[in-house]
């Protein structure tokens, strides 16, 4: 099994990670704060792979717009 990589101190889109969480179904979990304030639980392939962005607040915000 490959080494987990360090996400602490980075951002990805409105989420910046906090600290790792520990782990569920084999997949490393982390701790993310997004702008708007509000914490998340985040699995490491949704932030790398961009999936997951905010904590739901930008589609929310995007939604209202239109």
């Amino acid at each position: 099994m490959p080494a987990v990589k360090n996400l602490t101190g980075q951002k990805f889109g409105r989420l910046l990670v906090l600290c790792k969480n520990g782990s569920s179904n084999g997949r490393v979990v982390w701790d993310c704060l997004c702008e708007c304030g509000t914490a998340v639980l985040v699995v490491s392939n949704a932030l790398t792979s961009g999936h997951t962005k905010s904590c739901g607040c930008w589609r929310q915000e995007r939604n209202a717009s239109t």
